[in-house]
């Protein structure tokens, strides 16, 4: 196993996450949009398994998202991505009983921030999300609804933390899902600030979009220009993100061959 430490970097670097990001989704347009869309297919796959509908996507999540960054990592690296680096996560048996046991932390976590939703909604958006119910979103019922998502969002934070870097340590790197997830979250807390300007870069990107998108609506005087132009703009975004996490990993994450001498597992990962 190579020696891992995580570093802190300046919070203007997360505006160049993005950047490096970008880089990388152009080095390999196709490969990387391939392997977003296989994610995105087989999340909805496994959402139609009868019964387990609900808990697979979490539960295979980490193994699902390995397979992604490591095609994103080709691309970065001018290397050839290959359909096989998609199921990386499965194929693996020690790597698989890791990401499994990181998808059952991982749905452990969903579930807790579903279920802090209904602090805001009395429990709608919990019911739709874990049981199944239908959400009614009637305007009499879309303060609460909103109140619930930020309510989630805030408290599905530390798991998202928790496997920022995770699947890559488990799957490139050997490490146990505790470890992975321990030095994944503490790396997060380490570069709040890049990841605050990160995700604010994001917000001013979706807002530019959304304008562009409403004067092309105004010129042309439909709404469905605004309703086709959006997708394409949304995939964009979603892509960008995996790649944005790869510009991160390289940038917090440091890699260091493993010295004959050394023989402490602890020393192995350094927050």
């Amino acid at each position: 196993m190579s020696n891992i430490s995580i570093r802190q970097v300046p919070a203007s670097h997360g505006a160049q996450w993005i950047k490096r990001g970008v880089a990388i989704m152009m080095a390999q347009p196709l490969a990387v949009h391939g392997a977003f869309f296989f994610y995105l297919l087989s999340t909805l796959l496994l959402q139609q398994v009868p019964v387990l509908g609900g808990l697979l996507p979490a539960l295979l999540a980490p193994a699902l998202v390995a397979g992604v960054m490591t095609v994103i990592r080709a691309a970065a690296t001018q290397a050839t991505p290959s359909a096989g680096q998609l199921v990386i996560g499965f194929r693996d048996p020690a790597a698989r009983a890791q990401l499994l046991m990181g998808g059952v932390l991982y749905l452990v976590g969903f579930f807790i921030a579903m279920a802090a939703s209904a602090l805001g909604d009395g429990g709608m958006l919990f019911g739709g999300a874990i049981l199944g119910k239908p959400i009614d979103a009637s305007p009499e019922n879309l303060n609460m609804l909103t109140l619930a998502q930020f309510i989630a969002l805030a408290a599905l934070m530390p798991t998202v933390f928790a496997f920022w870097f995770a699947p890559q340590f488990m799957v490139w790197h050997g490490m146990g899902f505790a470890k992975a997830c321990f030095f994944s979250f503490f790396g997060c807390v380490r570069n709040f600030g890049a990841i605050i300007v990160m995700f604010g870069s994001f917000l001013i990107i979706l807002l530019v979009g959304a304008m562009v998108v409403s004067l092309f609506a105004m010129i042309f005087g439909s709404q469905g220009v605004a309703t086709v132009m959006m997708v394409p703009i949304g995939l964009f975004c979603l892509v960008l993100v995996f790649c944005t996490f790869h510009g991160s990993y390289e940038d917090v994450v440091v890699i260091a061959p493993e010295s004959p001498s050394s023989g402490d597992p602890a020393s192995d990962a350094t927050p």
